[in-house]
């Protein structure tokens, strides 16, 4: 997991496509599972993809899984490890990012 970190570092946005989808799609599967070891490494790869590719990048392959237009929120947030990662995390995105996507899951959880 250290060299998808370093990866992530060091081609940033760049690095955008396939291989990074399935990648964190496998992060996510293994910080997902009820037998996974390391969750911590696995929050420290995908924190580090928020903050060198970019929250709205990571966030299209690994959505919340929320949806703030429904009428009562489904109380099975299983990528609810992500709220931590993305608070620890999120350095200068777009402020349109944070209005489209964040604000309103917050509302709605209010």
């Amino acid at each position: 997991m250290r060299s998808q970190m370093r990866l992530f570092e060091a081609a940033g946005a760049g690095i955008i496509g396939d291989e990074f989808n399935q990648a964190l799609k496998t992060l996510a599967l293994l910080r997902e599972s009820d037998d996974c070891f390391c969750k911590q490494e696995v929050d420290f790869t995908v924190g580090c993809a928020v903050r060198h590719v970019g929250a709205p990048a990571v966030l299209s392959v690994i959505p919340l899984g929320i949806d703030p237009a429904a009428a009562v929120l489904n109380t099975e947030f299983t990528r609810s490890w992500l709220i931590p990662v993305l608070r620890v995390n999120l350095h200068n995105a777009p402020l349109a990012f944070f209005f489209s996507n964040i604000l309103p899951v917050a509302v709605k959880i209010y």
